[in-house]
């Protein structure tokens, strides 16, 4: 039995893709809080160990001496986070959270045995909705970087998304790898919504518009100008498709070389 602690940032939920490994609370409640929280991101693995007092695990005066809890805890958990190689197949999307509807980039990595990048091979993701239901994507070789493989999906529903890529190689499997995306509105409109002044100065100015501050707004209703509709039409023509101007255009250059022959200027 190990002392308690105390949660520096209480945490109750996890994102989409996260596990938790471990969790503490109350005797009324033992499982509200995350106490140990385990995250794939990207190729690499993120740890969330949201508690500032683990040192009592060496400390405490519960604890004996000989008790190498707190040493074995780090130890194991560092070299967890470091150990190991990347798997076979290897898949990632390009953003974890995307909004119903935007595509998202699904890139996977494929190697052999000897973790030898391999291009001919054949790479399959099967996207689960939130819906249950499943549909294949063929991802195909980007060519551009050796036993890179690209594809694209939208998420239309609100949700999480599984994705297991599977691949072969000639018809010999090469093994799968997993992955999530969650589609949720974007909330990025409640965070630094402070207003970039320089920004907005420059495309009003590349526009033709106008910039303004609540000191400056009075003068807007006067520099609002109404032309009809609001929409202008530019309609060009040949002179010779409008008789009556060329018609004029005649008179006058017919009534200027009349005055100066009448005047003997010519």
């Amino acid at each position: 039995r190990m002392p308690p602690l105390t949660s520096l940032n209480p945490i109750t939920r996890l994102k989409p893709g996260a596990t938790a490994l471990l969790t503490g609370g109350d005797e009324r409640d033992p499982a509200r809080q995350v106490v140990l929280a385990h995250h794939r991101y990207g190729r690499g693995t993120v740890i969330a160990f949201p508690i500032q007092d683990s040192w009592m695990w060496q400390m405490h005066a519960d604890v004996p001496l000989e008790d190498m809890t707190h040493e074995m805890f780090w130890r194991r958990l560092l070299r967890w986070m470091v150990d190991g190689v990347p798997d076979m197949v290897d898949a990632r999307p390009a953003q974890e959270q995307v909004e119903p509807g935007a595509a998202v980039d699904l890139y996977a990595q494929l190697s052999d045995s000897a973790y030898v990048e391999i291009n001919d091979g054949n790479v399959v993701a099967a996207v689960t909705g939130p819906d249950g239901a499943t549909r294949e994507l063929v991802l195909d070789w980007t060519v551009e970087e050796d036993g890179a493989y690209a594809g694209a999906f939208a998420p239309e529903e609100p949700g999480l998304y599984e994705i297991n890529v599977r691949a072969d190689r000639a018809g010999t499997p090469m093994g799968e790898g997993q992955t999530f995306v969650h589609a949720v509105d974007s909330q990025e409109e409640f965070f630094d919504a402070s207003m970039r002044e320089t920004t907005l100065r420059r495309i009003a100015d590349e526009t033709g518009g106008r910039f303004y501050t609540p000191e400056t707004v009075d003068a807007l209703p006067e520099d609002i100008s109404l032309t009809g509709a609001g929409v202008t039409l530019t309609e060009e023509r040949d002179l010779w498709d409008m008789p009556v101007l060329l018609l004029l255009l005649l008179a006058l250059i017919g009534s200027e070389w009349a005055y100066r022959r009448a005047r003997s200027l010519v």
